[in-house]
């Protein structure tokens, strides 16, 4: 019961930083995910830039220039 009440405590602590970190894991997850998924490493990127555009990490025109939409 103590580990839990400590992670609250850092919880609020951290305040808005822990809401990015969670946020960066859920990234971080989804990119590793992709990883195994995929074996082109043309298809990699393109979906790693799809995710790191939807999170707003990259701009769309960024986004666009990897996938060859420009």
């Amino acid at each position: 019961m103590e580990k839990l009440k400590e992670l609250f405590i850092t919880k609020k602590d951290l305040g808005d930083d822990f809401v990015y970190a969670i946020s960066a894991n859920e990234i971080l997850q989804e990119i590793v995910s992709t990883a195994q998924n995929i074996n082109d490493a043309a298809d990699f990127g393109v979906n790693v830039a799809s995710v790191l555009e939807r999170y707003g990490l990259i701009d769309k025109a960024v986004y666009e220039i990897i996938a060859g939409e420009i």
